[in-house]
């Protein structure tokens, strides 16, 4: 059922309207009297806008069509002014406030039990975070140990084989030597070619030690100046 907001000065008319029947003026008028239900209505609206203390005038629309119907009938002044269209100029529909649904017992209940569960994960959550932050820490820890072992282990079976291929060379070098100074000696007595060789070979032996030794040393010294640059 529609309400409307009337304008200023279509209020002022009704109010005109309930003080003349309040005062009698009707049956001095000419113009009959306000049906009740009509007055009734034009009564509580009158008195809703006064408890308001300045609020607007709102109506039921058929209650403007019946004091415009009623007012059609009169022959005064007043009458004249009481058309519907003249009560309806300016007025703006009034919408009643739409009222907040209340939520179930049930409901709210529910909403709570879940609040109250997501601050406790939260919770939970918050004070776990360390201790995955540690674990987390550990398995980095126990990672990079395993890939060091790795590495040195790598580093040693490296050197070992350096090692193998510079006992190897050393070996085959004598024996090219003495083979060398064999052939080379031609007729010479076979004693003096054999002594000839071995001195040869031990020479070439110890010189390719000496300088394995230097080398394997060098390259110690530049593998820990390494590991203790990244260290810092």
């Amino acid at each position: 059922m529609s309400r409307v907001r009337v304008a200023t000065h279509a209020a002022e008319l009704l109010h005109q309207i309930v003080a003349d029947d309040c005062q009698g003026a009707t049956s001095k008028s000419r113009r009959p009297r306000l049906p009740l239900h009509l007055l009734d209505q034009l009564r509580e609206a009158v008195a809703v806008q006064e408890s308001k203390r300045g609020g607007a005038l709102t109506l039921q629309h058929r209650t403007l069509v019946g004091v415009a119907r009623w007012a059609a009938e009169g022959s005064d002044t007043l009458s004249d002014q009481i058309t519907l269209r003249n009560l309806l100029r300016g007025a703006i529909l009034a919408y009643p406030a739409r009222q907040k649904p209340e939520r179930p017992a049930e409901l709210v209940e529910s909403l709570r039990n879940i609040e109250l569960a997501q601050q406790r994960a939260e919770y939970e959550a918050m004070v776990s975070a360390p201790s995955r932050a540690n674990q987390r820490e550990q398995q980095w820890s126990v990672g990079v140990e395993n890939w060091k072992r790795g590495s040195h282990e790598a580093e040693e079976w490296l050197e070992v084989r350096r090692q193998l291929s510079a006992i190897v060379n050393v070996g085959v070098s004598i024996v090219a030597v003495a083979t060398s100074v064999w052939w080379a000696g031609g007729n010479i007595d076979p004693i003096w070619k054999t002594l000839t060789a071995l001195f040869l070979s031990f020479l070439t032996a110890i010189a390719e030690v000496v300088l394995y030794s230097r080398h394997w040393d060098n390259a110690r010294k530049r593998r820990a100046a390494t590991s203790h640059g990244q260290m810092q």
